[in-house]
């Protein structure tokens, strides 16, 4: 996997022929809309936290297309919001000191702290509880698919008739957020 440093200024710079900075988190799966918005809000974050932060995916969710999703150098799993990131994020050394940890510094509790609304830290799922959860996604994948499908089907049939007729076919595409 190949990394492309970015700079605060959405510039990114590619070719570069020396060892990537360790001291910066790795931006997984944004589009660039999704990028432009992330920048400034990573900005605002303090250094000492920026340096805390290991990497940063977006995951957007049924109800929040601005969910991401964190790793932070000390095993801590953090889901926010890009609109309230940095607003949360910079509170995080105080919020870490308060997890409880084993001697190892693991967590006595594995789970991860949601910033999306409030501050809370919630469990992970039982094994049971991961394996329904991941057999509902795949379902509901699969449906998505075959939805897809059908309505690229669709769409080239419609181009078609369109076609015949000699009408040019309008966009359907759906704008990205």
């Amino acid at each position: 996997m190949d990394y492309v440093p970015l700079l605060e200024n959405g510039k990114t710079i590619k070719n570069l022929s020396t060892d990537l900075p360790i001291d910066v988190p790795i931006l997984n799966d944004f589009s660039s809309k999704k990028l432009n918005k992330m920048i400034p809000e990573l900005k605002k974050v303090k250094p000492k936290v920026k340096a805390m932060i290991s990497e940063i995916n977006y995951k957007p969710g049924e109800n929040n297309q601005n969910r991401i999703q964190l790793f932070m150098t000390d095993n801590v799993e953090v889901v926010g919001d890009i609109q309230t990131f940095a607003n949360k994020i910079n509170y995080y050394p105080s919020i870490s000191d308060k997890l409880e940890r084993d001697n190892s510094g693991a967590l006595k509790t594995p789970g991860f702290l949601d910033l999306q609304v409030g501050v809370t830290f919630l469990p992970y799922e039982t094994e049971e509880q991961q394996k329904e959860r991941s057999e509902k996604e795949s379902k509901q994948d699969e449906s998505n698919k075959t939805e897809q499908k059908k309505l690229d089907q669709a769409l080239q049939d419609l181009s078609k008739e369109l076609d015949k007729s000699g009408e040019e076919p309008k966009s359907t595409e759906k704008s990205e957020e």
